[in-house]
Parts: C-alpha cells; structure tokens; sequence
C-alpha cells in the first residue's frame, strides 16, 4: 500500500509537470518574426475590408 501511494505521487508530480510545461508552450509568450518586411500582416486585407465596409455604412 505505501509503495503504490509512492507510486501514484510520483505520477501525479510527473503528469503536474507536464502540465505546466504543455500550458507555457500553448498559452506563453510568443516571438513572431517577420522575414520579409514587405510581407503583409495576416489580417491587414481584412482590416481594410472592415473600414471600407465601416465607411460605407455610415455614409
């Protein structure tokens, strides 16, 4: 009884550990680089459909 209780807290230590480690590469911080600084954002296209459709709208 008191080695499956060793047992089983080292795997829960083991499965905490990797939790914490799969939650920073998923929710930690990032670096983006841009190779090509002609390159267009990802949503830059979509920014401008939205303040054309905005402007659009309004008038």
């Amino acid at each position: 009884m008191l080695k499956q209780n060793r047992e089983l807290t080292k795997q829960i230590q083991t499965l905490t550990e990797q939790v914490a480690y799969l939650t920073r590469k998923l929710y930690g911080s990032h670096s983006e680089k841009m190779t090509d600084p002609n390159q267009l954002s990802l949503f830059a296209n979509c920014r401008i459909k939205l303040a054309t459709l905005i402007k659009n709208f309004r008038q």
